[in-house]
């Protein structure tokens, strides 16, 4: 089961099985909403998108806990399973 936490700051924070964990939306919004950050089964991660999303307008993407740059990100994803 999924649990929302919100705190007095209005930061939320999802997780499951006490690891952040969203499969709808970022699992992290910080207090002033400025702040995304999607995360799987506690790593950090997202196939639609950048997975951070700083109030400074700095995007970073990650695919299963690992930084990539965004042309790597676009190369993964377009990739699609092969029948090799």
């Amino acid at each position: 089961m999924i649990y929302l936490t919100i705190y007095a700051n209005g930061a939320k924070y999802w997780r499951c099985n006490q690891q952040y964990h969203r499969d709808n939306g970022p699992a992290i919004i910080s207090y002033s909403g400025q702040q995304l950050e999607w995360w799987l089964n506690d790593k950090r991660h997202r196939l639609d998108g950048p997975a951070v999303k700083l109030a400074d307008s700095k995007l970073f993407w990650f695919i299963n806990n690992q930084l990539v740059t965004e042309d790597e990100y676009m190369f993964l994803v377009n990739q699609g399973p092969t029948n090799d």
